[in-house]
């Protein structure tokens, strides 16, 4: 454990095709350090092990049966554990498919700007810490997060949540000293022939019946966006951008019956 932790100015390290158990920490802090292989026969990272190294180039033999990397990410196999980061992109999406990302994976990160979660991952201790960077975070799922207090230690930044989930997510985050809010979209509510009426909300609000318009002969039926998602009253406006939907109609009718006289 912890057997180059600090090295700042370690920029490489030489073979490690025999090395098959790397420590906790090992690397964390050598800021400098531009490349790890690891190799097929590595089967065992410990925790925290590049915490730190954000210049990175992460790289996994295609033999190895408990890792792989995408993007200088270091996951398990199945893409369900964030295990390590090296060098990632200012702007990161965690992957839907993503169910835990281990302690200080993304630690002392210089470059991560905003991270986006699109499922509810468990965030191990400091999995965040320490990212000067890091402006925002957010979480686009319904479903709430488990997540360790430190989880995010020593940074300073807005959450984004979905509005309806604000108070959940704040009790959930509340040993963090950071705005806890929701992005706010413009939908442009289309009804035909109509002047479009403009509705200021936030991504996760609910969709109320005030807004649903009305039309001789016909039943209002939602709205829907121009990739074919419908939005009903009772539902919540999962829209991270400004975006422009049309009414949906269908044709009301009506059963006639025709009594004669015997």
């Amino acid at each position: 454990d912890q057997a180059f932790t600090g090295c700042t100015s370690l920029t490489s390290v030489g073979s490690v095709c025999n090395v098959k158990i790397l420590g906790e920490r090992a690397f964390a802090g050598c800021s400098s350090l531009t490349s790890f292989p690891v190799p097929a026969g590595m089967t065992e990272i410990g925790e925290g092990a590049f915490a730190g190294c954000f210049r990175l180039d992460l790289t996994v033999d295609p033999d190895n049966p408990v890792y792989l990397a995408e993007d200088n990410v270091l996951y398990d196999r199945q893409k369900e554990t964030v295990v390590a980061t090296g060098r990632i992109a200012e702007h990161f999406t965690v992957p839907r498919s993503v169910s835990e990302i281990l302690p200080y994976a993304f630690s002392g990160n210089q470059t991560l700007l905003t991270v986006r979660f699109e499922g509810a991952p468990k965030l191990g201790e400091g999995a965040f810490s320490d990212c000067p960077g890091l402006t925002g975070a957010y979480f686009i799922s319904f479903d709430l997060p488990e997540a360790e207090p430190d989880a995010f230690a020593g940074d300073v930044f807005t959450l984004f949540v979905p509005y309806e989930r604000q108070r959940e997510y704040s009790g959930i985050f509340t040993d963090c000293t950071y705005e806890i809010s929701s992005v706010s979209v413009t939908v442009t509510l289309s009804v035909g022939g109509d002047e479009p009426l403009l509705l200021l909300t936030y991504f996760g609000a609910g969709i109320s019946e005030e807004i649903e318009p009305e039309r001789e002969g016909y039943a209002f039926d939602g709205w829907q966006d121009g990739e074919g998602n419908r939005y009903r009253s009772g539902e919540y406006w999962i829209l991270e951008e400004d975006t422009t939907v049309e009414a949906v109609w269908s044709a009301r009718r009506f059963l006639c019956l025709l009594y004669t006289s015997p």
